[in-house]
């Protein structure tokens, strides 16, 4: 929440797989103006990413890091042929240093 509202949850978290292994796991939300459970939906969307670690989860560390991605959408709703939930394609990350 922040003062001038906060971001809420839509859908479910989606699967993020490494051909058919799980690696983590990608939620999507959407900033809303007011306070809740009565704000105004707005255009912005952050997707989050965290990764799924066995080693971390066997030592009770859960969700130590995060990747935000936030992004102000032109209309309401996703754009023509996209999805909040579309799967991670780990070809748009590559050249990211």
């Amino acid at each position: 929440a922040t003062d001038r509202g906060y971001w809420k949850t839509t859908g479910k978290d989606r699967v993020i797989k490494n051909g058919e292994v799980t690696v983590g796991m990608k939620k999507t939300l959407v900033y809303h103006l007011g306070r809740a459970p009565h704000g105004d939906r707005s255009n912005w969307v952050m997707h989050e990413y965290r990764m799924i670690d066995e080693s971390l989860a066997k030592a009770g560390v859960q969700d130590a890091y995060v990747l935000c991605r936030i992004f102000e959408k032109s209309g309401s709703g996703p754009k023509n042929g996209e999805k909040y939930g579309a799967p991670f394609v780990e070809a748009e990350w590559e050249n990211v240093v």
